[in-house]
Order: C-alpha cells, then structure tokens, then sequence
C-alpha cells in the first residue's frame, strides 16, 4: 500500500531522529489529539488485529508518527483520517510481516541433514529399477505414465496418445498397479 499524504518513510530532517526523545517535541495539538483520538483508534485496532497488545502497539508508532511529522512542520489536516490511515497501514505492514514469519518460521531451523549413504543407494536402485521398465513399455503407455508423474490430466494425456480420457486413465490405472506389484517383488 501506498502512504498516507504526510506519512513519511522515516525521521527525515527532525530533531527526535538525531537522539532527542520523540515525547519532548510532542506539542499540545499531538496530546490533544491524543486525547481525542487514542481509545477509539485502539478499539478499532483491536477489533482489526484481534490483539489487544498490539492494537496498542500501533496506536502509539501512529502517535510516533503524528509527533514526528508535527515536528518536522508536516503537520496533517485532517489528523483523524490521517492518523487512522496510518494505523491501518501499519496494521497491514505487521500482519504481512507475521504471515512471512510464519511460512518462513521452518527455514530457519532446518538443518539440512544429508541422507544416509544406504538411502542415497536404495534410490539410485529404486530409480534404475523404475526406468528399466518404462523402457519395456510401448511408447504411448510409457508417454502416458511419464506426463501423469508430471500432473497432466486424463483429457490432456489422452489426446496426446490418441485415447479417449477413460480409456486413459484405466489404461494407467492398470499400468501403475503392475508398476507397483513389480517394485513390491
């Protein structure tokens, strides 16, 4: 999402980001609209997050923001809609950030374990095994079977080898059956 007109991508140029405390150069206009705004911006925060914790955190980066842009003479017009457009914003930013945390949270403690030697072996086996008899297979039902392995449909495999779709998928079905009783003996 874009920003909010006044909204910044940093502390460009103000006094609170070269170390002075954001809360000193709150003016009475922030605290006010503090008083203003604050609980209800919280209430629909938090009935948007379902966190009541960090509803509040967002209120307050909001209110970070608002003294900030105050600060550096950005002051907003409407500082209601633009306060709530930042926290929405910010809201969004935190829930993508916690969704990527959570997809990525396995990556970062695999550990990569090489398979044993033995495994390695018995799929070389397993593979060899597999291509020696797809290569005593006709040619359409070894087609057949290779476009299956990589998700064609029956429709699609059966116009490919000139078969009807059930005449297809019978034909595979029949064909990975001796496949498997193969590799079980």
């Amino acid at each position: 999402m874009g920003m909010a007109r006044g909204e910044t991508n940093g502390d460009r140029g103000t006094r609170g980001a070269r170390g002075e405390p954001v809360a000193s150069l709150a003016t009475a206009a922030t605290t006010a609209a503090y008083a203003e705004h604050g609980e209800a911006l919280r209430l629909h925060l938090t009935r948007l997050t379902r966190d009541a914790a960090a509803a509040e955190d967002i209120v307050h980066e909001a209110f970070v923001r608002l003294i900030t842009e105050s600060a550096a003479g950005r002051a907003p017009d409407h500082v209601r809609a633009w306060l709530y457009r930042v926290a929405v914003n910010l809201a969004t930013s935190r829930a993508r950030h916690q969704g990527v945390a959570t997809r990525r949270a396995s990556e970062l403690v695999a550990r990569g374990v090489a398979p044993s030697p033995e495994d390695e072996l018995l799929d070389r086996e397993a593979s060899r095994q597999l291509a020696v008899q797809l290569a005593h297979l006709p040619d359409d039902v070894r087609t057949a079977l290779i476009l299956s392995a990589h998700g064609y449909s029956g429709a699609e495999i059966g116009r490919r080898i000139g078969r009807s779709e059930l005449a297809t998928r019978s034909m595979l079905c029949r064909q990975r059956s001796r496949l498997r009783s193969t590799f079980a003996a």
